[in-house]
């Protein structure tokens, strides 16, 4: 059986559009995964079918590469949350090896953030999405405060 789109592309056989397809949905749901989550972008380091970081992560990671230090102790007032919760780890972290020094008032919202209810959707490989709060993130209720 031969299957011609557009008078341009032919296949040969059923199993190739079988795949095509599930590969086109494969990628429309993950780009639907990450538009409705706008506001409180989905946070991973090998998410979707391709196992890529998230644009949050990738985002951060920029910042860590350039030195970017006062740009990360920013991201604690975000209105996003994943930015909140790498935020914070990194700025513990940073802290302990001394190259930042945080303030008062950015160790009082480091401890509030420890409390917030705020939700994050966290992402591994192509089907595991799951929505869980900062508080239970930074508080070891889960296995990503151990990165």
């Amino acid at each position: 059986m031969e299957l011609k789109l557009h008078n341009r592309i032919t296949f040969k056989s059923i199993n190739t559009v079988s795949l095509l397809i599930l590969l086109i949905l494969g990628y429309a749901t993950t780009l639907e995964a990450q538009n409705s989550n706008r506001i409180n972008p989905t946070l991973g380091f090998s998410c979707s079918f391709v196992g890529k970081p998230t644009a949050v992560v990738i985002k951060i990671s920029e910042l860590i590469e350039n030195s970017h230090y006062d740009s990360i102790k920013d991201l604690l007032h975000t209105g996003n949350a994943a930015e909140k919760y790498l935020a914070v780890l990194l700025c513990e972290k940073l802290m302990q090896e001394k190259k930042i020094a945080l303030t008062i008032s950015e160790k009082k919202t480091i401890r509030a953030l420890y409390q917030s209810k705020e939700t994050v959707t966290i992402c591994s490989g192509c089907t595991y999405f799951k929505k869980t709060t900062l508080h239970a993130l930074l508080t070891r209720e889960s296995y990503f405060a151990e990165i």
